[in-house]
């Protein structure tokens, strides 16, 4: 219960703590706001509340004491003596590292790999790869279905001259060549020959490993990986194949690669020490290099691989670390650094083609092990037409003559357009912030009825946009087109906000005219060329005439150095960093949802405009108080929640909500319920229901009037 004295500290009268996040509790006091806090704490009516960090589902969270809400314990470092490393068990730490409430340790390493755990989609990458959530690049949650995960080769271990370093080769353009009068190529003959070595490899080690004496079971297994090996293989060397096809293949090859050279280490160096359970020490510590390894939160599992000598982290809540462990080091977790999360982009044409989401689900769990592998290990070498010509005859590899003259794609066949976007998806990205939960409910909702044709639009030319869709910017592909995207939007930021003040009723940019702007350069004002594409930048051009930059030169409209937004300077030489892009994302969503819900007022409502235009602005500024944003739009972002759907103060929630209310119950079709107050007295689930109510009818209403899904408020980033 809560003792008014002292606001930061909860202590649950019976059962787990996570217990006592579900009573619904009425809170009339005023709980002042603590550094001790646990981060975001909120309170709405009838629950307490707490955010975990974005990479610890709240599914995941273990039930614990108070000790959330509590300071942060001091841990005390002891550095480590010469040779006195090994005096570490499992559950102390060479080095310690802190993400939220969660406490991650490693006795064997003196790193520790930030944990990616979270929902995730599993979708292959520009390199052919799967980003963060890849066992094959990154540690991940031990799987006891796929245990040899943790023997999975360390790239920073075998590196060149190993011809193992193969197995992270990336296929680059300039590698492939393509096959006269075709569409199709293979790559050089340096690059064939540095990835058969990895066949090579296996080959040489293949032999013995079939002669030691192994689980029937174990070495089935093996031969099975072995034989995909080969066939994937045979595919890369003798077919001809398009360039986006290689870049699957070769993936799926050193995949295929690394997973059978880890069988083959976990079958003959880790299982027999894994059995031993114990937590001392061996003389394999600290944890081999050579391999990936791995996070459990099983102190058992932490202290067999500990004695197996594999890298292991063990992650657990702050109270259940021993008052005794043993602290060597304390040290931040370590993000990814080089691993490839933008998608496919067609080297020709430049326009983004990311491959087919095979997979939604939680990073590092059972189910994602086994769809990785899935989609690895899928029967595309059953049916290859490219390995044989009209005739049936076998395509052999000819000579690699001329290969600065040759291109991965015939020119003169038309290029495969970019996947349409569904607008109706909520895209969840890197660079965007987190959904509302009530979008995340309502959007599927409203489409399902557009589709089945219950609900439908008389609009014959879709609505444009008031300003960047912020999706648009989050999913360019190019790394250098992002850039250019968040430099033009920011170098013309204040001066269009400024405009659409004035105008929130003037015809606005379509998507196409807002992407040929925010691709376009100072040297698209005078140019001259005729290409389709430049007749767009160049007609954008003329929509943004009165405020682009008159001394602009460069890359973009702000230059080549740097641009402010708000109080921070981004570089627009460098690429934008992941915390730029969600603060500018963030405030985008924003600005649509405020200015959009102004605009349908105006448009369904013109009576009560021309009536009485000081009242409706009125109700308009009580969902949208400047608090919302910061005070006003150059001011510093906001540190907490404020909006309509997500603030975290009681008395402003139900005052934007009723506004919100007030202001819908006028438009057409509007549900009656929309008069009644939206009080504290109402359960939790009354309030919840009656906000997906006010956001279904926005969405569906929005729908009707554009022709378009409207863009959606944010949750407040984190840094």
């Amino acid at each position: 219960m809560w003792d008014p004295n002292h606001p930061d500290k909860l202590q649950p009268q019976t059962g787990h703590f996570r217990d006592a996040l579900r009573l619904s509790v009425h809170l009339d006091i005023k709980i002042p706001p603590s550094p001790n806090l646990a981060s975001d704490f909120v309170s709405p009516v009838g629950f307490i509340w707490i955010s975990y960090p974005k990479s610890f589902p709240i599914s995941s969270v273990p039930p614990c004491s108070s000790t959330l809400l509590m300071a942060p314990r001091n841990f005390t470092v002891t550095k480590p003596s010469r040779g006195k490393q090994r005096d570490l068990t499992a559950l102390d730490a060479a080095a310690l590292a802190r993400l939220g409430s969660w406490i991650i340790t490693t006795p064997n390493t003196p790193w520790v790999p930030k944990p990616f755990m979270e929902k995730e989609a599993l979708q292959m990458r520009a390199d052919g790869r799967f980003g963060y959530i890849d066992p094959y690049q990154w540690p991940q949650l031990w799987s006891e279905q796929y245990p040899w995960s943790v023997a999975i080769p360390s790239k920073n271990y075998y590196s060149s001259p190993s011809p193992i370093a193969w197995a992270w080769y990336t296929p680059r353009y300039e590698d492939f060549v393509l096959q006269k009068d075709s569409g199709k190529g293979n790559l050089n003959r340096t690059t064939i020959a540095g990835l058969r070595g990895l066949l090579e490899v296996i080959q040489s080690r293949f032999k013995s490993y079939q002669r030691a004496h192994l689980p029937r079971g174990s070495l089935t297994r093996a031969e099975g990986v072995h034989s995909t090996l080969k066939k994937l293989w045979n595919i890369i060397e003798l077919s001809h194949l398009s360039w986006r096809d290689t870049v699957v293949h070769v993936g799926d090859y050193e995949r295929v690669f690394l997973e059978l050279y880890a069988i083959m280490d976990y079958d003959q160096l880790i299982l027999d020490r894994l059995r031993m359970q114990s937590g001392a020490a061996t003389d394999s510590d600290p944890g081999h290099p050579r391999w990936l390894g791995g996070f459990t939160k099983a102190p058992l599992m932490a202290e067999q691989l500990f004695a197996a000598g594999v890298p292991v982290w063990l992650i657990r809540d702050e109270a259940e670390v021993s008052e005794k462990i043993i602290v060597q080091d304390i040290v931040d977790a370590w993000d990814p650094t080089d691993i490839v999360v933008h998608h496919y982009v067609d080297p020709v044409g430049q326009f983004a083609w990311p491959f087919d989401i095979v997979y939604k689900g939680q990073a590092g769990d059972e189910t994602m092990h086994a769809k990785i592998r899935e989609a690895t290990y899928r029967a595309k070498v059953l049916e290859n037409p490219s390995t044989s010509d009209e005739s049936g005859s076998r395509v052999h590899r000819t000579a690699r003559n001329g290969v600065d003259g040759w291109q991965p794609y015939d020119k003169s066949r038309p290029l495969v357009p970019p996947m349409r976007r569904d607008l109706w998806e909520v895209t969840e990205s890197t660079f965007l912030p987190a959904p509302l939960a009530v979008v995340l409910k309502v959007s599927p909702r409203i489409k399902e009825k557009v589709d089945l044709k219950r609900y439908t639009t008389n609009v014959t030319r879709v609505t444009g946009l008031r300003f960047p869709d912020p999706v648009m910017l989050a999913v360019v592909q190019n790394p250098d087109s992002m850039r250019r995207y968040f430099a033009n939007w920011l170098a013309i930021r204040t001066a269009w906000i400024q405009h659409v003040i004035a105008h929130p009723s003037a015809e606005s940019p379509t998507s196409k005219e807002w992407r040929a702007f925010l691709l376009s350069t100072p040297a698209d004002r005078n140019c001259e060329k005729t290409t389709a594409s430049a007749q767009e930048r160049s007609q954008a051009l003329k929509l943004f005439y009165n405020i682009l930059p008159v001394d602009a030169s460069g890359i973009s409209w702000a230059g080549d150095d740097s641009v402010t937004f708000r109080n921070n300077t981004v570089k627009v030489f460098k690429s934008i960093s992941p915390a730029q892009a969600r603060a500018i994302t963030w405030e985008l969503c924003e600005l649509h949802f405020q200015f959009d819900v102004l605009a349908m007022d105006r448009a369904l409502v013109p009576m009560k405009w021309k009536e009485s235009p000081a009242e409706r602005e009125a109700i308009w500024r009580a969902i949208f108080p400047p608090k919302t944003v910061g005070d006003t739009w150059d001011a510093p972002l906001p540190t907490t929640n404020n909006g309509v759907m997500r603030t975290s103060d009681l008395h402003d929630k139900f005052s934007m909500l009723n506004a919100f209310a007030q202001l819908l119950s006028a438009w057409p079709e509007a549900p009656q319920l929309f008069h009644t107050p939206i009080t504290p007295s109402l359960s939790n689930e009354q309030v919840q229901g009656a906000m997906a109510d006010l956001m279904g009818f926005y969405v569906k209403s929005f729908y009707q009037q554009n022709g378009r899904p409207p863009i959606c408020p944010r949750h407040l980033p984190v840094a």
